[in-house]
């Protein structure tokens, strides 16, 4: 441990790093200067991406697109149940309940499947 985080461990990367960091530092009060207008001025924003944020993404686009079936397919099959008692004597009714419920149940056991 003390290896790797001791004063040894410590100096050793101060002299490998030393050239990389003296090459940066005629940059370093420009790029100061540039980040305390940027974040005077509220221009400051940070964009970063990563594989799980893109993967949540995509599982919330799923998630969404499932509940929006589910939703549409009881309506219509609620829709259809309500035409088929509203409309019990009219055969146009029973048929067109007929349809809406079948299309909710459709759209339901799709649903229940992920197709």
């Amino acid at each position: 441990m003390r290896t790797q985080f001791g004063p040894q461990a410590f100096l050793k990367t101060i002299r490998r790093e030393l050239p990389r960091w003296w090459s940066m530092l005629p940059e370093s009060p420009a790029a100061a200067f540039d980040f305390l207008r940027k974040a005077a001025n509220g221009e400051l924003s940070m964009n970063w991406r990563s594989e799980e944020l893109d993967k949540l993404r995509g599982e919330l686009r799923q998630y969404n697109r499932r509940l929006v079936l589910a939703v549409t397919g009881a309506s219509l099959f609620v829709a259809g149940a309500i035409l088929f008692v509203a409309g019990a004597g009219s055969g146009g009714l029973v048929i067109a309940a007929g349809v809406l419920a079948a299309a909710g149940a459709l759209l339901l056991v799709l649903n229940i499947t992920g197709r």
